[in-house]
């Protein structure tokens, strides 16, 4: 807790050395300041603010690493409110906007998954998944993570193919882009 607190004093003071105009000279790193700012807020239980600095984040950035982020660490903070649904739908919409499909939930979209696992897999055993090399590119990275994000919130829906679907395209997306370190 005593690290989180440091953090956000040198972070809140950070943001102030940037002046009240930080958004229009230096918008890359204010939003950089902002999302850290966020972070911390979620770490040490503010999690109203943090939502709020993630809306507002939301929708000021235009970068779709930075946008990636964003919807992770919203998901997380929703989660933690108990807003399941809409933690889901935080990272989803991201998934979407960065042109990965997100099909509705059901034992239909279970069984397509499989099956595109099954094709990717094709006569490959299944320990050669560990030999897939890393995701190179920082996009490929942030969608991963949002991905992983989205584990717990559909771990906890009552649709068991909200899980199913999660997992089976973590696995299919890692398979396509390569392994990511979360």
């Amino acid at each position: 807790a005593g690290a989180y607190a440091a953090g956000t004093h040198y972070i809140t003071h950070g943001h102030a050395l940037l002046g009240e105009d930080a958004w229009e000279r230096v918008p890359e790193l204010t939003a950089r300041i902002e999302l850290v700012r966020a972070q911390l807020d979620h770490l040490e239980g503010r999690l109203e603010l943090a939502s709020e600095r993630l809306e507002m984040l939301a929708s000021r950035a235009t970068d779709l690493v930075l946008l990636a982020e964003v919807a992770r660490i919203r998901g997380e903070v929703l989660f933690a409110r108990g807003l399941v649904p809409q933690a889901l739908e935080a990272c989803i919409g991201f998934l979407q906007q960065a042109d990965i499909p997100w099909p509705q939930p059901s034992p239909e979209a279970v069984l397509a998954e499989y099956h595109a696992l099954l094709r990717h897999l094709d006569g490959r055993e299944v320990e050669s998944l560990a030999a897939l090399p890393m995701i190179a590119d920082p996009l490929r990275v942030a969608c991963s993570n949002v991905l992983l994000a989205m584990v717990s919130p559909a771990g906890v829906t009552r649709d068991r193919s909200v899980l199913a679907v999660t997992l089976l395209r973590m696995v299919n997306f890692a398979i396509e882009n390569g392994l990511s370190t979360s």
